[in-house]
């Protein structure tokens, strides 16, 4: 049942919204945040991650504007049909923007879309109210992530980019046990940050290179399981280190007899957009033992239809670079 809203005392958008929209059917969810006030620290508010926007984007909301107690005359000044517009309610403008974001009526949850004058569509955004309420951010807590992803940023630059330069070439000299304590006291609480196209490239590079580093220093003392762990680490941030770290984490997953790990990210790439050719990585990272094993395991009969597929092209990454004599 939904609560009876005394909305004497409440704000002026609220009152109007009660005088506009009292008799419209809509969500209790969203009528409520209205009527109740909840929706002021968010009049004005941020969120990321709206269709067509990079990921990290921050798009400045208003849940308040005067439009928004117009709903027919901003559907008809986006030339939306109002046959395809009457489930739909709006609920906040985007700063600068003909786009706004609506909420399914006939729904319990609302449902969140966002409407695109290019395409002319509702696009499904969030699939509740709820859910979209969890997202939004004062302008405050917008600063304040901000600013603790630029630090985490930055600590990676200071932090993690002179480690793994030290713990490469203490790797290189055959010091695992220097190199592992270097990389272990920057990566101690740090988890993988992905890049998603809008944050830092070049950090979140450096990050992955750590993870993949460490990852080699325990494929070099033969602890498979942790070595795939960080690789698949690694490969959970991206950067140009990416395509290195990929190639390891395959290796190894067949090596470990443990292929379904890898599956969906390499099926999901097609063989021209490796940017670094998977071969010299595949030849410089193993050695011939482990690859004569990985030939053996990718050739085994009980892999099922999706590592096969996986097997064909890691076969091709060592036939590229060993020729098919080998098989």
């Amino acid at each position: 049942m939904t609560a009876t809203i005394n909305i004497r005392g409440r704000s002026p958008f609220a009152q109007k919204f009660h005088h506009v929209y009292g008799g419209v059917r809509l969500p209790s969810v969203y009528r409520e945040f209205i009527e109740s006030d909840a929706y002021l620290p968010y009049r004005r508010s941020f969120v990321q991650g709206l269709f067509t926007y990079d990921p990290t984007e921050y798009v400045e909301l208003n849940l308040a504007d005067s439009m928004l107690l117009k709903r027919d005359e901003l559907f008809d000044d986006s030339d939306i049909d109002p046959d395809d517009a009457t489930e739909f309610h709006p609920m906040a403008l985007l700063r600068d923007s003909p786009q706004f974001l609506a909420i399914k009526s006939t729904v319990k949850t609302a449902p969140v879309f966002l409407w695109h004058h290019e395409t002319g569509a509702f696009h499904p955004q969030y699939s509740s109210f709820a859910r979209f309420l969890r997202q939004l951010r004062t302008p405050k807590e917008a600063r304040e992530e901000h600013a603790k992803a630029q630090r985490a940023f930055s600590s990676i630059r200071k932090e993690c980019g002179p480690a793994l330069e030290r713990s490469r070439s203490l790797f290189e000299a055959g010091d695992l046990n220097g190199a592992a304590a270097l990389l272990d006291a920057v990566l101690h609480d740090r988890g993988p940050i992905a890049y998603d196209g809008g944050n830092d490239f070049d950090a979140i590079g450096i990050l992955c290179a750590c993870f993949n580093l460490r990852g080699r220093i325990l494929l070099a003392e033969d602890r498979l399981s942790a070595a795939r762990a960080a690789f698949l680490d690694a490969m959970a941030c991206g950067g140009t280190p990416y395509w290195e770290a990929l190639v390891d984490a395959v290796v190894t997953s067949f090596l470990l007899e443990d292929v379904e790990p890898v599956v969906a990210e390499v099926s999901g790439i097609d063989p021209v957009h490796f940017q670094q050719p998977p071969g010299p990585i595949l030849m410089r990272n193993f050695t011939a033992q482990q690859i004569d094993r990985l030939i053996q395991v990718a050739k085994s009969p009980g892999l099922s239809e999706a590592q096969r597929g996986v097997a064909k092209r890691v076969l091709d990454w060592v036939f590229s670079v060993r020729g098919r004599k080998t098989s």
